[in-house]
């Protein structure tokens, strides 16, 4: 959400290393000639969030003006409501390598439904427009099932890896063929206590955990909902190596 980010705690991998982008529901896609394109795009949603700030006042119109900064780079943004934005880091036209971090996005079933649409709209674009690119999903909570049914149509839409963090469940578990699966589950986490279960369509399906070929990442000591991409996690390092090139 917008009055949600923190715009202190930002990175860049760098030009030609791994890029990374960041989203709620405002997912976006990539566009034709990124190279050439997503500069314009960029500068376009700048520009948005400096008029939305105008508007509004108090942490709201702080964080919009941030996001107005000429190094940010935002594929999507909505201001309205609560506001959603999808940011870049790293230089996503010329990276090897993308990671795609899925945020936890709700539990009601239109808020899933929407997730899943738009998260494969986004894959489809990137794989289409840079299909080079090896993507990582990271998926965090709640958008790890959305990582699940969206390649439940065992289309992998160039995605090599997923990585399910604190997880509720992944339906019935299965991955697009060459797709690996990461998971890490810490032992202060209360998702530890969610049944993975479906029954009668309720519930969420199996813990990743169990799944066919599954691997386990490491995880701090006494790691808790949120702690897994903290700076200097060793799930972060690991996940940062599934990444870089």
């Amino acid at each position: 959400t917008i009055a949600g980010v923190d715009h202190r705690a930002r990175g860049n991998p760098g030009a030609g290393g791994p890029a990374g982008t960041g989203s709620g529901a405002a997912v976006g896609t990539v566009p034709a000639d990124p190279r050439r394109s997503l500069p314009t795009l960029y500068q376009h949603h700048r520009e948005e969030a400096l008029r939305a700030a105008r508007g509004s006042g108090g942490e709201r119109a702080a964080v919009l003006r941030a996001l107005a900064a000429p190094e940010r780079q935002l594929l999507a943004l909505e201001t309205s409501g609560r506001g959603l934005l999808t940011e870049v880091f790293g230089d996503l036209a010329a990276a090897p390598a993308v990671a795609v971090l899925v945020g936890g996005v709700g539990t009601e079933v239109a808020t899933f439904d929407a997730g899943t649409r738009r998260l494969r709209t986004f894959l489809d674009g990137l794989h289409r427009h840079l299909p080079a690119r090896r993507v990582v999903l990271v998926c965090h909570s709640y958008g790890s099932p959305v990582c699940a049914a969206a390649l439940a149509d065992a289309r992998a839409r160039g995605v090599r890896d997923v990585v399910d963090l604190a997880s509720p469940g992944v339906g019935q578990g299965r991955l697009p063929a060459g797709v690996r699966r990461w998971t890490a589950t810490g032992s202060a986490d209360p998702v530890r206590w969610v049944p993975h279960v479906r029954i009668g369509g309720l519930g969420l399906g199996r813990d990743p955990a169990t799944t066919p070929g599954a691997r386990r990442l490491p995880v701090p000591a006494n790691c808790d909902h949120d702690d897994y991409l903290a700076p200097g996690s060793p799930t972060l390092t690991a996940v940062a190596d599934l990444v870089r090139p």
